[in-house]
């Protein structure tokens, strides 16, 4: 009788060790898929998987935990799910992108708004295929500005630039015109960054972006606020010579 209770101890005790080592499920029901902080069904970095191998995550895992995060409003998470589908050819839609931008910037995650959209400048990206919208560059430039992050808006202006030539032939409603260096140049008057608003000065030439009225009197608001005197007149007579009024 004794010996028959030792067998059954040592049969519960191998049952319990079995259960301790097998791998888990996440709650939505993928099998073999790392747990991210904050989420309940994230992609862990690279596809790694709980047994220890590095299986990717397939395009409609990927996708279905963008939209997920997306459901949620976590935009640093969303953006963490472009990363892996930028590294394994997965090409979400604009739409996606779009609205991974946006959550980012409504949680102030201003920095991981801007990596989501340097990912489609990313060489051997699968984001480099998304025909990202004008309206996405648009809401991040005027909510970084808004919010103080010239430096981040500025190089998003950047990215506009960069993606000009490209969507001017497939999109007439891309423009990168004057107004969107507008937005940027009063938030940089505003807030007395005049050395932010004179880099994107320079990017509006190198982009063959014409300078009107608008362009000049909201610069010469931010140097009149700084009492710069010699620029405001240095300023005016260039506006005269280029035949602009203000």
């Amino acid at each position: 009788m004794r010996a028959c209770r030792t067998w059954l101890l040592v049969g519960l005790v191998a049952c319990a060790s079995a259960f301790q080592h097998s791998p888990a499920q996440s709650p939505r029901g993928a099998p073999n898929v790392r747990l991210r902080k904050g989420s309940s069904a994230g992609i862990a970095p690279g596809g790694s998987t709980l047994d220890g191998s590095t299986a990717p995550p397939t395009s409609d895992q990927l996708r279905k935990e963008l939209a997920h995060e997306l459901q949620h409003r976590r935009g640093p998470a969303a953006v963490n799910v472009l990363e892996a589908m930028a590294a394994g050819g997965t090409v979400p839609s604009s739409g996606a992108l779009h609205d991974t931008v946006a959550a980012c910037l409504e949680g102030d995650a201003w920095s991981e708004a801007l990596h989501a959209l340097k990912l489609v400048h990313q060489p051997g990206s699968a984001l480099r295929l998304v025909a990202v919208q004008f309206g996405t560059f648009r809401l991040a430039v005027r909510s970084l500005a808004a919010a103080g992050q010239l430096e981040l808006a500025l190089d998003v202006v950047r990215l506009m630039a960069a993606e000009e030539a490209a969507h001017a032939r497939s999109d007439r409603r891309w423009n990168l015109g004057e107004h969107i260096f507008v937005v940027l140049l009063s938030a940089c008057a505003d807030q007395g960054r005049m050395d932010v608003a004179e880099e994107a000065v320079r990017l509006m030439a190198a982009a063959k972006v014409a300078k009107s009225a608008a362009t000049f009197s909201t610069m010469l608001k931010g140097y009149g606020r700084q009492q710069r005197g010699d620029v405001v007149d240095g300023l005016l007579r260039h506006m005269r010579a280029q035949g602009v009024r203000a």
